[in-house]
């Protein structure tokens, strides 16, 4: 990896997995290339910093500063947490409501609650998770939602208001393999298959760009989506086995001419960070 790609870059791109051939497929995939080990670059996909669609909301710290957990339903529905064995699904309906804080809690300062909520999103993205549980990485919600473990994500609005589409799309390219194996490039290491994703690096990530597409090939991603959004889906650590995501991986093929990616979610299988386990990276002894 010659300096001058790491200079202007991330640092963790190197070290990101431990198999040489999906770090190949990270580096292209950064730049709209789609590789494949045994056959090089098969294909390109138009991309673009995340940053250039919409916003991320507020961080956890400002949530607690302007709300508390209320006890019924509110002005304010919030996806609270994230049990991974919960959010199995690419669908997802608020579990919260929050009350807008009258007074600060102690030694913080009180942010307003109708300020927090302009950053209020149907679109959220995982702040931290564990590699070896994790199932949805990102979700919609069906309204308008807050949070204290997922960053909300707010589009730009666009003149012909495809933004229901937009979403849609983008939800399921985030949990794609691709989409996947990308965002798992940003990642921060805090403790073992426990990560978490900052601000600045989500919103240079590169994503599919919604907007780059004609307006049926968008529709038909928006219908994909429709039809797995309340399917189950497994862990990561069984991607090369999932049903879901294998038709996730073939509905975005289908619309964008990709190339089978089935090689790619057996590599991310066996990732030890992902399964925190080397059973499926390094031979077992010889029972002979």
């Amino acid at each position: 990896m010659p300096w001058s790609a790491l200079r202007g870059g991330s640092w963790n791109l190197p070290g990101a997995f431990a198999q040489t051939e999906l770090l190949r497929a990270l580096f292209h995939a950064l730049r709209g290339r789609i590789y494949l080990p045994g056959q090089g670059v098969a294909g390109d996909v138009s991309l673009c910093p995340l940053q250039t669609l919409g916003e991320l909301g507020f961080d956890r710290r400002d949530m607690h500063d302007g709300f508390t957990l209320a006890k019924g339903t509110t002005h304010y529905p919030a996806f609270w947490c994230h049990e991974a064995a919960m959010v199995n699904a690419l669908r997802q309906r608020p579990n919260q409501w929050l009350l807008a804080r009258t007074r600060p809690a102690k030694g913080r300062p009180r942010r307003d609650a109708n300020h927090l909520w302009q950053k209020a999103g149907k679109v959220l993205l995982a702040e931290r998770m564990r590699l070896n549980t994790v199932r949805a990485v990102t979700v919609q919600t069906t309204e308008k939602v807050l949070s204290n473990v997922w960053w909300s994500f707010v589009f730009r609005q666009q003149k012909d208001a495809r933004i229901s589409d937009a979403e849609k799309a983008l939800v399921l390219w985030l949990n794609s393999t691709m989409g996947i194996m990308i965002l798992l490039g940003q990642r921060e290491e805090t403790e073992g298959a426990w990560v978490d994703f900052k601000k600045p690096s989500l919103l240079s990530m590169p994503v599919l760009d919604p907007w780059n597409l004609p307006r049926a090939a968008l529709g038909k991603l928006a219908a994909a989506y429709d039809q797995v959004a309340d399917n189950a889906l497994l862990t990561l650590a069984e991607i090369d086995c999932d049903v879901t995501r294998r038709a996730i991986d073939e509905a975005i093929g289908s619309v964008l001419s990709l190339p089978d990616l089935s090689i790619l979610r057996e590599l991310l299988a066996r990732e030890p960070i992902v399964r925190l386990s080397l059973d499926r990276l390094l031979p077992g002894p010889n029972p002979h």
